[in-house]
């Protein structure tokens, strides 16, 4: 460990690393893994680091609870501290006052890093944007840089061959969650349908595939309903959270997930629309992922400047190798399961900060009983062998660390039944909360279940020919 770091100084001074990597404190007893991942994956986000440098203005709710604070101090010792491992106290302690009435990210307890990385965003949102100016839980703050880099401003609306159409639901996500079960299920149901070609298209198009929702039609016509999800704008982080069945899963369910992973994807292939041009053009490579295994996170991240892959657990960080697949064998040998991937556009702009806040406001704290942003609440959903939401868990809208279910789709029966359906495009200056993606049903609206069988008895070293080398 100690080596590389020196060894990383030498790399930073060349020009051959684009930033600094050091270790994070970890003692026994203190359970930082999961907030030290978030942090590393935020850190080595040049989208993100870049940016947030640039924000000084913000809402403080003091120095020991503001995290925004600890955010800026913590950052500004990985850049100038000549420490080769920074204990996280600060931010550590103030996430812990922010949710003690939750009894979430206290002191000494263990919590899911995916999690943690999401409200860490969503109080860096609560501190540069007030809640006067977001509408019906949607950010469109300019300087937010959570939603504006983040966000995946949605719409999904339930469509039926008969003439039922649902009321549009816009929500905005931070992190896309599907089941790794789904997924292993729908290549294995559709692997012929894959050619060697469909490689970076393929997690994509599967996860497409098992986020559809799937409802029965009020009316009489007894069809299968799936909702479809158009994106309306062009994040530049895609973050994907994996929800597993086990703590413990097999190897071979491991290798399973494994082999569904594409290093590239498109957002065409991700959402069944996407209307935003720039979103319909951008490539978003993997950039960083966050594993799990024996209670334990641990992060990959791709360096660009050093053509490498590099491991950050806690305090130790070492070098992986220069391809993908040296990162896959090492999830196999170690059993880790990917928690979290981050997609990345490497063609991201800077912001625009002439609308945030430009000094320093003293507030109350913020300190409330309102729930902190989990994912519990759709893992019973999205850890279903076919991938579908059940009307009762739709993605929920959030909006400063409260999360909100939505109302359930209320049925429009008023459209007459028509012999083909058709795409409603957006006229120019459409309202994000007002356009309706689907007026009239699709044909193709049905989804098609599949095998939850898991198990594979192919050989590790079978599973991983054919990976892409980057």
């Amino acid at each position: 460990m100690i080596p590389w770091l020196k060894k990383n100084k030498a790399l930073y001074k060349s020009g051959r690393l684009s930033v600094k990597t050091k270790g994070l404190e970890n003692q026994p007893g203190q359970n930082n893994c999961f907030l030290n991942s978030a942090v590393q994956v935020l850190w080595h986000l040049d989208v993100f680091r870049t940016n947030f440098a640039r924000m000084t203005g913000h809402n403080c709710v003091g120095e020991s609870s503001c995290i925004f604070c600890a955010m800026k101090h913590l950052f500004a010792r990985f850049k100038y501290s000549d420490q080769e491992i920074l204990p996280p106290t600060d931010l550590r302690v103030a996430m812990s006052i922010i949710y003690q009435a939750q009894n979430r990210f206290q002191l000494g307890l263990m919590e899911d890093a995916a999690e943690c990385f999401e409200n860490l965003l969503l109080r860096i949102h609560s501190h540069v944007v007030e809640e006067s100016t977001s509408e019906d839980n949607m950010c469109s703050a300019k300087h937010c840089i959570s939603h504006q880099k983040f966000g995946m401003m949605l719409i999904e609306q339930g469509v039926c061959e008969c003439g039922e159409t649902s009321e549009p639901l816009p929500f905005i996500q931070l992190v896309h969650y599907v089941s790794a079960t789904a997924l292993c299920a729908k290549l294995k149901a559709r692997r012929k349908y894959y050619r060697a070609a469909d490689k970076e298209e393929k997690f994509a198009r599967l996860i497409r595939s098992v986020s559809r929702g799937s409802r029965k039609c009020p009316s009489n016509c007894g069809s299968e309903i799936a909702t479809r999800t158009s994106l309306m704008n062009a994040p530049d982080v895609i973050s994907i959270g994996v929800n597993w069945d086990s703590e413990e899963p097999a190897i071979e369910h491991i290798i399973d997930f494994i082999h569904t992973l594409s290093t590239m994807i498109k957002l065409q292939d991700m959402f069944d629309s996407v209307l935003d041009k720039n979103a319909q053009r951008n490539e978003y490579h993997l950039s960083a992922v966050v594993c799990y295994y024996g209670k334990h996170y641990s992060t990959f991240f791709f360096n660009r400047k050093a053509n490498r892959w590099l491991s950050i657990d806690d305090a130790a960080v070492s070098e992986v190798g220069k391809h993908w697949r040296d990162v896959l064998i090492k999830c196999i040998k170690g059993h880790y399961q990917p928690l979290l991937l981050l997609y990345t556009n490497y063609a991201a702009e800077s912001m625009n900060f002439s609308s945030g806040p430009t000094s320093i406001k003293k507030i109350a704290s913020s300190v409330t009983s309102s729930p902190a942003l989990s994912r519990r609440d759709s893992e019973a959903a999205s850890s279903s062998s076919s991938g579908s939401l059940s009307p009762a868990h739709v993605p929920m809208p959030v909006q400063n660390g409260n999360s909100t279910r939505p109302k359930k789709f209320q049925w429009n029966t008023s459209v007459p039944s028509r012999g083909t359906g058709h795409y409603k495009e957006p006229k120019a200056g459409t309202s994000f909360l007002t356009y309706k993606p689907y007026e009239n049903p699709s044909k193709n609206s049905n989804s098609f279940k599949v095998s939850t069988n898991t198990n594979n008895s192919n050989d590790i070293n079978e599973n991983l020919r054919g990976f892409p080398t980057l």
